[in-house]
């Protein structure tokens, strides 16, 4: 009787630690562990952008260009009708977010940019008003 319990008890003991083997405390508490893909690509929003902006007046359009300096830093400008070329300052991009600043006509504007592979979608913030801006990559 004892050498019975004695083995169940082991068999019971393996099982215990082969499905412990199997399935990692870690993945159970955190969710799957997230590997490294060597394949996986950097986003670079780089490229011809054509834009509109809606206002309550009009919907303007024309081209926001976005490259990298020798410092691989991101550099943006906007072509804009009556305004000529706005050069975008205070540059960052993280997470397919890029923000920016810009002075237009003695006026603070800034840029919010979502990017979604070759659209984006974002907001412009002047004066206290908000106006929505969309574009799609017309060129990398």
């Amino acid at each position: 009787m004892k050498r019975k319990l004695f083995i169940l008890k082991s068999l019971a003991f393996t099982l215990f630690c082969a499905v412990a083997l199997t399935y990692p405390i870690k993945d159970v508490v955190s969710g799957p562990v997230e590997q490294d893909n060597p394949i996986q690509t950097v986003y670079d929003p780089s490229g011809t952008w054509n834009y509109e902006i809606e206002t309550p007046d009009q919907t303007l359009q024309n081209t926001l260009t976005i490259s990298k300096n020798e410092e691989g830093e991101y550099v943006a400008s906007l072509e804009a009708d009556g305004f000529g070329t706005i050069e975008l300052q205070d540059i960052t991009f993280e997470k397919m977010v890029m923000e920016a600043t810009a002075e237009v006509d003695g006026d603070s504007v800034e840029f919010e940019f979502k990017f979604d592979d070759d659209s984006m979608e974002g907001i412009v913030f002047v004066d206290g008003e908000e106006f929505t801006i969309t574009a799609e990559r017309e060129s990398k």
